[in-house]
Protein backbone atom coordinates (compact mmCIF):
# COMPACT_ATOMS: atom_id res chain seq x y z
CA UNK A 1 0.00 0.00 0.00
CA UNK A 2 0.98 3.17 -1.22
CA UNK A 3 0.20 5.94 0.76
CA UNK A 4 0.08 9.76 -0.45
CA UNK A 5 -0.61 13.30 0.63
CA UNK A 6 -4.06 13.35 -0.12
CA UNK A 7 -4.54 10.18 2.21
CA UNK A 8 -2.89 11.00 5.04
CA UNK A 9 -5.41 12.32 7.34
CA UNK A 10 -3.17 14.69 9.68
CA UNK A 11 -3.34 16.92 5.87
CA UNK A 12 -7.27 17.43 6.50
CA UNK A 13 -7.01 17.86 9.89
CA UNK A 14 -9.64 20.16 11.19
CA UNK A 15 -9.79 21.77 15.35
CA UNK A 16 -12.65 20.39 16.91
CA UNK A 17 -14.64 22.08 19.85
CA UNK A 18 -12.88 21.56 23.27
CA UNK A 19 -9.81 21.59 21.49
CA UNK A 20 -7.41 19.70 24.46
CA UNK A 21 -3.91 19.70 24.31
CA UNK A 22 -1.31 17.82 25.67
CA UNK A 23 -0.98 20.45 28.43
CA UNK A 24 -4.66 20.34 28.81
CA UNK A 25 -5.08 16.68 29.90
CA UNK A 26 -7.30 15.96 32.54
CA UNK A 27 -6.21 13.01 34.96
CA UNK A 28 -8.52 10.52 33.94
CA UNK A 29 -9.17 8.66 30.96
CA UNK A 30 -10.40 10.83 27.81
CA UNK A 31 -13.80 9.78 26.80
CA UNK A 32 -13.95 9.01 22.63
CA UNK A 33 -14.89 13.03 21.82
CA UNK A 34 -12.31 14.20 23.92
CA UNK A 35 -9.46 11.77 22.68
CA UNK A 36 -11.15 12.68 19.16
CA UNK A 37 -10.18 16.42 20.01
CA UNK A 38 -7.03 15.29 21.06
CA UNK A 39 -6.13 13.17 18.38
CA UNK A 40 -7.15 16.65 15.84
CA UNK A 41 -5.29 18.96 18.40
CA UNK A 42 -2.02 16.91 17.95
CA UNK A 43 -2.33 16.36 13.75
CA UNK A 44 -2.95 20.00 13.32
CA UNK A 45 0.80 20.43 15.17
CA UNK A 46 3.19 18.68 13.61
CA UNK A 47 6.09 19.99 15.24
CA UNK A 48 5.23 18.36 18.13
CA UNK A 49 5.57 15.08 16.68
CA UNK A 50 7.31 15.21 13.27
CA UNK A 51 10.69 14.68 14.45
CA UNK A 52 9.33 10.96 15.65
CA UNK A 53 8.81 9.39 12.17
CA UNK A 54 11.14 8.05 9.98
CA UNK A 55 11.19 9.50 6.28
CA UNK A 56 12.52 6.80 3.30
CA UNK A 57 13.32 9.35 0.50
CA UNK A 58 11.06 8.38 -2.18
CA UNK A 59 12.88 8.53 -6.06
CA UNK A 60 10.07 9.71 -8.97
Amino acid sequence: MTITAIDVPARAATPLEGGLTLEALPGRDLDQDELRALASSLALQPALWQHHLASTPTTA
